[in-house]
């Protein structure tokens, strides 16, 4: 992935979880991650439908985190998605 793209969603995705740790996701909205994040709001929607496909997204990576840290390598058979039907 190109590294220009992988530090706007980094900064989009930082963003998003400040502002989580500050309000309820009703009071976030695309232009104050887009704000906060210094990318346009329309570069938040080329990588994420919407501020609910954003938490979904940082959801699947904290997950896959906690996998990694927490499973042996021998028994992590795959990383965790939102389309994954048993965990």
């Amino acid at each position: 992935m190109d590294r220009r793209i992988q530090k706007s969603k980094q900064a989009i995705t930082d963003a998003f979880l400040a502002l989580m740790a500050q309000t309820d996701i009703e009071n976030i909205t695309v232009n104050k991650i887009a704000e906060l994040a210094n990318v346009n709001r329309g570069t938040v929607y080329l990588h994420f439908l919407d501020k609910y496909d954003l938490l979904d997204h940082c959801l699947e990576e904290q997950i896959n985190r906690l996998i990694d840290k927490c499973a042996p390598d021998s028994e992590v058979t795959g990383k965790f998605t939102s389309k994954s039907t048993c965990f």
